[in-house]
């Protein structure tokens, strides 16, 4: 069985990640008592939408990573890709989560967008080159 290392620290680190962002929301729920929405609280509403965002971009992000590495493209290629990702999850997350300014948010969406486009590409190239 082949070992897909790049893939497998960004899995761990988007894993991580991923559980740092549900523990914040079960810790605002558990403080506000609110059990399903977001009861009109605005921390837990951006609590939310911070892991919302992320559990729709982190999945597809390890996919492309892990296809791209499997595919055996260039190390040095996969890592980058990787490394965007995560730090575009990083730099949203935090935009969202602390910092509150479109600035962070913005870099995080658009390495997210490059970097699957890149992969996408490189995807298809692969196959159809």
């Amino acid at each position: 069985m082949e070992m897909l290392p790049v893939t497998m620290v960004m899995a761990g680190l988007m894993a991580l990640m991923g559980t740092l962002m549900s523990a914040l929301v079960s810790r605002r729920r558990w403080a506000t008592k609110v059990v399903r929405g977001d009861g009109g609280d605005k921390l837990l509403g951006k609590r939310i939408r911070a892991f919302g965002n992320f559990a729709e971009y982190a999945p597809l992000s390890v996919i492309l990573v892990g296809l791209c590495e499997f595919a055996g493209m260039a190390a040095v290629f996969v890592t980058a890709l990787a490394a965007a990702f995560i730090l575009g999850r990083l730099f949203h997350a935090s935009g969202m989560l602390w910092r509150g300014t479109w600035i962070a948010r913005g870099i995080g969406i658009v390495l997210q967008h490059a970097a699957s486009v890149v992969a996408a590409i490189a995807l298809l190239l692969a196959v159809f080159a």
